[in-house]
Parts: C-alpha cells; sequence; structure tokens
C-alpha cells in the first residue's frame, strides 16, 4: 500500500535512527544510521560528472613553485594506498598562492583521481566561516545524496560522509580553513583519497590524522619578477627587468599583488609609473606590516585606476553579507541598471579584483573583499550602506515571494510572473540559497521585518521540494523574534513544526503545532484550525501512525464540513483514504477518496487529483484490476506531463503492487525499481527501502 506522505504539507517520511530490518539491495545513495540487520547491500550511486569536477580554473601565470609540487607528488605517491588517504595540510600568507598551488597539484593527480570536491570555507573572510555541516551537505549533494535524505547533525552527516566515500579516490580542497576543528569532521572514509587544506595558519592539530606541512614563502625576487613580466606582456629587456625587480619587491613577493599591478601595467600604464606609485603608498602605509602594506598598496593602485562608476561599484559590493555576488546584487547595492553592472562587474574580474565563478556569480578574494568594504567606510555613508543592504534585502524577497508563487499558485493572490516557469523558480532559490539564508539573517540582525519575513516564505519550496528542513529553519528562527502579529506567527509556526517534525524533532514540532493551534483558536479562525489539525494528521501519516492519523484528519474533517473550504476538504479526505489504504481498510477508503477527486478537479488543483487519483487506484485494484491499471497508466502519464516526481514514485509504486496482485513478477519489479529510484532522487529512502523488500520478496512465495 503506499506510504508517501502529502507533498503540498511538506510530509514524507525520513529514515527513522533506530533500529530494523531489512532484505535486499538498495542502489542509489541509501545510507542508514542506527543499527542495520539483515542482508543490505550499499552501493554508490551514479553521480552526474559536473558535480565532481569542482575545482577552480587555474591561471596560466604561474611561476617557479615546482619545489612544493615536486614534494606534494612525492608524498601523495609514497603515502597513498587502496584505504589510505593523503592529507597534506598547506600554509602561507594571504595572498600567497595556497589555492593555486593545490588547485594545480589536484589536477596533475589525473586519472588517479575520480573526482573533485572544492569548498572555499572563508576561515579568514569578514563574515561568519561556512559551517562543517553545511560542507557536508554541500558534498553529499555532490554525491548524489538526495537533499532529503541528509541528516541534519554533524555527527550523522558526518558518518555519512565518511559511508559515501569509503572506497573512492576523491581529490578535496578544503580552501581557506580557520582551525583544524574545521577539517576533522570533512574528512573520508577509508579509500585512496587526497585531500589538500590551506590556512594561513600550520595547523598542528592535523598532525592526529596524519598530515603532511608545506609552508608557502612569498615568491623570490627573481620569481616574482618573471610573473610580473608574464603578466604584463612585456619583453624581459634589460631596463624593464629592473623596473619590474623593484616593483616585484614593493609587491612583498605575493602573487595576489603582483596580479593587482600588473593589470594596470598590461593595460598600458609604464612600469616606471607602477614602480613611484607603489613606493609613494607603501611609505604611507608604513604602519603597517611588510606584507600588509604591499597588499594593500598593490589593491589602492588597482582600485584607483578604476573610472568612478566601477569604482562605486567595487566599494559597494563590499558591503554584500552573502558569498556570491550576481547582477541583481549589484543592481541592489548600487542601483546602477542592469547592462551598467553588467559592464562594472566583468571589468572588475578584467582588474583580478573580482574572480569569475562562471554562470553570471562572482566572489571576492577574502582580503579583496575587505579591500572593498575599507574603500566604503571611507568614502560611503552609513545612511547609503543601511539603505542599499535594505533594498538588496526586499528585492531578494520580492523574488523569493514571487518564486514561491511560480511553484504554488493556490497559495495567495497572483503576483507579477517573474519565473517562466516552476522549474526555472525552484533553479533560482537552488542556487540563491546561501545569498538568501544570509540576507535573511542580516535583515533579520537591522530589523527589516518585512525582508526577513519575505526570504523567509520565499524559501518554502526549498523545503517542499528538496527538504531542505534545516536551511528553512535557519531562516525561520533568524524571523520568528521579529513576528509580533498572530497570525503571521502562527503561519510561520505551522511550517516549523513540519520540518522539525522532518528532522524527528517530534517534541519541538508538537510544541510548536500546540501554539499554533492556540492562535487561531484565539483568534476564532476555524479554518486554520482545521489547516493545523489536518497538517497534524498528515505528519502523523509520513510517520506512519496511521490511527493517529485518522484521528486528526477526523478532527480536520468535521470542521471543514462546516466551512466552504472545499480545496482544503478535498485534501483531507485524501489524507484519510491513504491512511485507510494502510491499514487495509480499502472499502472505506474508496468514497473519500471518490470525492476528493471530483473535489480537487473541480477547484483546478491537477497535481493533488493525479495523487487522489492514484490512492482510489490501489482502493479499487483488487476488485477492478483493469480499470486500475488503466487509470495508473493515465495518472502517470499526468504526473510525467507535469514533472511531478512525487505523483510519478506514487503511481509507479501502485503499478508494481497491481502487477505483484496478478503475479507478474518481471513487471511488478520494473516497477519498483522506478519507483525506487525517484524516492531516492526525493530522500525518501524509507519508502525505497521498504520496496525494495517487497521486490526481494516476489516470486519466493510462489
Amino acid at each position: 500500500m503506499s506510504r508517501s506522505g502529502n507533498q503540498e504539507n511538506g510530509w514524507d517520511r525520513k529514515p527513522r535512527l533506530s533500529s530494523n530490518q531489512v532484505n535486499g539491495d538498495v542502489h542509489g545513495a541509501a545510507l542508514q544510521t542506527g543499527s542495520v540487520y539483515g542482508g543490505v547491500h550499499f552501493h554508490h550511486a551514479t553521480t552526474t560528472p559536473d558535480l565532481l569536477h569542482q575545482l577552480p580554473p587555474v591561471s596560466p601565470h604561474f611561476v617557479n613553485r615546482s619545489q612544493e609540487l615536486e614534494d606534494m607528488t612525492g608524498i601523495a605517491t609514497e603515502t597513498r594506498g587502496a584505504d589510505q588517504t593523503v592529507l597534506l595540510s598547506v600554509a602561507g600568507l594571504g595572498g600567497i598562492g595556497k589555492t593555486e598551488l593545490a588547485v594545480r597539484f589536484l589536477r596533475q593527480l589525473g586519472g588517479r583521481v575520480t573526482g573533485h570536491l572544492f569548498v572555499d570555507l572563508r576561515g579568514f573572510a569578514r563574515d561568519e566561516t561556512i559551517q562543517p555541516t553545511e560542507v557536508l551537505h554541500r558534498f553529499l549533494r555532490a554525491l548524489a545524496v538526495p537533499a532529503g535524505a541528509i541528516p541534519p547533525d554533524l555527527a550523522t552527516r558526518a558518518s555519512w560522509w565518511r559511508s559515501a566515500t569509503t572506497g573512492r579516490g576523491l581529490g578535496i580542497l578544503l580552501d581557506n580553513v580557520l582551525s583544524a576543528a574545521q577539517v576533522r569532521a570533512l574528512l573520508p572514509g577509508p579509500g585512496s583519497h587526497v585531500v589538500v587544506v590551506t590556512s594561513r595558519a600550520r595547523l598542528a592539530g592535523l598532525t592526529l590524522h596524519g598530515a603532511h606541512f608545506v609552508h608557502l614563502d612569498p615568491l623570490e625576487t627573481s620569481d616574482a619578477t618573471a610573473l610580473l613580466i608574464r603578466l604584463t606582456a612585456r619583453s624581459a629587456d634589460t631596463a624593464d627587468t629592473h623596473v619590474a625587480r623593484r616593483v616585484a619587491t614593493l609587491c612583498g613577493g605575493l602573487p595576489i599583488a603582483l596580479n593587482a599591478v600588473g593589470v594596470q601595467a598590461a593595460g598600458g600604464l609604464p612600469l616606471s609609473s607602477v614602480e613611484s606609485d607603489l613606493a609613494r603608498r607603501v611609505s604611507r602605509l608604513s604602519v603597517l606590516s611588510q606584507e600588509e602594506e604591499s597588499v594593500r598598496s598593490a589593491f589602492d593602485l588597482s582600485y584607483d585606476a578604476l573610472d568612478a562608476a566601477t569604482a562605486r561599484t567595487y566599494r559597494r559590493l563590499g558591503w554584500h553579507v552573502g558569498p556570491d555576488i550576481t547582477v541583481p546584487v549589484a543592481r541592489s547595492l548600487t542601483g546602477n541598471t542592469e547592462v551598467e553592472c553588467t559592464r562594472a562587474l566583468r571589468t572588475l574580474a578584467a582588474a583580478s579584483l573580482l574572480t569569475d565563478h562562471g554562470g553570471g556569480r562572482y566572489r571576492f578574494h577574502d582580503l579583496l573583499g575587505l579591500h572593498a568594504r575599507d574603500k566604503a567606510r571611507d568614502e560611503e555613508t552609513a545612511l547609503a550602506r543601511d539603505t542599499a543592504l535594505h533594498r538588496l534585502a526586499t528585492e531578494h524577497a520580492e523574488r523569493a515571494r514571487a518564486a514561491d508563487r511560480t511553484l504554488r499558485p493556490y497559495a495567495g493572490p497572483p503576483m507579477t510572473p517573474t519565473f517562466t516557469s516552476p522549474e526555472q523558480a525552484l533553479d533560482w532559490l537552488e542556487s540563491e540559497r546561501a545569498n538568501l539564508l544570509a540576507l535573511v539573517e542580516d535583515a533579520a540582525s537591522h530589523s527589516h521585518t518585512a525582508a526577513a519575513l519575505g526570504i523567509t516564505e520565499g524559501l518554502w519550496p526549498l523545503y517542499l521540494h528538496r527538504r531542505d528542513a534545516a536551511g528553512w529553519l535557519q531562516a525561520a528562527t533568524a524571523t520568528m523574534g521579529l513576528i509580533d502579529d498572530p497570525p503571521t506567527r502562527a503561519r510561520l509556526l505551522s511550517k516549523q513544526a513540519l520540518a522539525l517534525g522532518y528532522l524527528r524533532h517530534h517534541t519541538e514540532a508538537q510544541t510548536a503545532f500546540d501554539e499554533c493551534e492556540q492562535i487561531w483558536e484565539q483568534l476564532g479562525d476555524t479554518w486554520r484550525v482545521s489547516q493545523t489539525r489536518q497538517r497534524r494528521g498528515l505528519l502523523a501519516l509520513g510517520l506512519g501512525h496511521s490511527s493517529r492519523a485518522l484521528e486528526h484528519l477526523q478532527a480536520a474533517r468535521t470542521l471543514q464540513e462546516e466551512l466552504d473550504q472545499p480545496h482544503d476538504l478535498a485534501i483531507t479526505l485524501l489524507g484519510m483514504g491513504r491512511a485507510l489504504n494502510q491499514t487495509g481498510r480499502v472499502q472505506d477508503a474508496a468514497p473519500l477518496l471518490r470525492r476528493a477527486v471530483e473535489t480537487l478537479q473541480r477547484v483546478g488543483d491537477a497535481n493533488h487529483t493525479t495523487r487522489a487519483t492514484i490512492a482510489l487506484a490501489r482502493a479499487t485494484m483488487t476488485t477492478h484490476q483493469d480499470q486500475a491499471l488503466g487509470t495508473l497508466d493515465a495518472a502517470l502519464n499526468q504526473a510525467q506531463e507535469r514533472g511531478s516526481l512525487v505523483a510519478q514514485a506514487e503511481a509507479y509504486e501502485a503499478l508494481g503492487d497491481l502487477a505483484a496482485y496478478r503475479s507478474d513478477t518481471t513487471g511488478a519489479r520494473a516497477h519498483y525499481g522506478k519507483a525506487v529510484r525517484l524516492l531516492m532522487q526525493m530522500g525518501s529512502t524509507d519508502i525505497a527501502a521498504q520496496i525494495e523488500q517487497r521486490a526481494g520478496q516476489l516470486g519466493k512465495h510462489e
């Protein structure tokens, strides 16, 4: 019988963290916590190749790190074995070229690794570092573990990460690390991996994990000179070489500083002018360390070469609280047109003041981000900053709400179309997730309630479709403290309860539901009370508690029968029909499901009409087999046309059950296999395991 939860109400059952017994093979990223008994075998999921090629591009300008590359290669060759991970810790000053060295080293390993993973932990950035829980989420997604299947807590995520990487041979770059503690949870399971960690500090704590240490010094003057000449595309004649040597010395041998001034010289500025300008700037910064002088002076030189509009864009981008800079971000912070912002971002990337990550997304090196922020502090007002950040959060909130409305058009009044399809809206939310979470926290810290609320509610589809419960709860936690409007608070509490329930925080979920229902009762809003009871029932249904689900759903039905809310009543009837199907009471389920189908068709909810039709076919398949088969085939086609993975999985599971009832073992296995693949993609791994178990039992009792 079908066990899929109600997607719109955000509930599909997640793997229980308790002992269980399952037989058969679970293919894909099906990882189990708790105790496992029986013949379960875990197979690596098929991973999208692009997700395992995450290293940044290498620069064509790379000078004389041959000794370090040779040392690192030697260590990797001597240490690496079938189950032996090579851990290399590269330390050195900011801007010295640690990331470039690490990327080149990992790339030259070639076929000795099966893929590359990369993360910038932003250990020395001006805002918060990326937490290991977030990194593990990204890495597990890259290994094709469905978002909804990823556990919320660090310890369990780390365990799954080790399991998912066991037996592989990955090249992993953990860049810009602040401390050894950030690294420990990110170390992979046994396998022939090569892990490179970069930091400005020597991470002595990694000694316990068998780390080998590499220290990078500034480039020798001769190497720094060669790099500068290469950057400026000049011939190495004697006069230019002498000037280049003096410029290289003023840059402290730091590649990031050499790159910044090299761009200016390549643009036509004589090297002699670069030298005199740098010398003047360095003398003004004598209170700084030599390295700080070199970097600041080089950045100032590049900044002063910008036209006024681009310089304004550069310093205002320093206000951005998120990791990714896009044209919409630049527009919000500057008020400029899309064309002007596009041109400015390209100019800044060409001047090596931004890093182009492709797809219209840019990032600051953390030193450049600090420099831009300093320039904004010196040349902009606090009012301008607050206004720009408020506009940035507000505009992202509006776009997030538009994405939500595109995905859930029935959830409120129509909005001006922003996205051309639900898929585009969902992709935007996914790509902007990190920025949106940073913006909602910043907006909340400045009491920008409307913006914080808009982003939080706009992120809800990421929970509904990708099961990003942790991300949504992070946004809700930041926003909830600002909300004193009872209806709004109750609306958030209801969603919070579903997300908490999905993460198996049952007590907290029930507490949120209790407060939510109390608010609606105090306000005398019977409709909302009925919705809350409906969601309690759907949560219980998702947990497999059919009797409890029926109690809550019947309480909701009693209220909804008296209200003119046909859509809500139909969803409640659908939930009751599913619960009755689960308990084998199909004769009781059928009339409720017929009524649900009729109502959902009338109100125009195509998605739930299809799902109710599937549930009805389940209730009648033993008495009307041919009719059920035709109904399920038609429902499957409808679900495929709309791209509804939940409905497709339900249809395939029902078709498998029907085939099994008709003793069609081959057909049942084929349908079950398709259902399992879809469920794994959505993260419903426990349901997938149960279907695999049914498939494993086919033919054994014939």
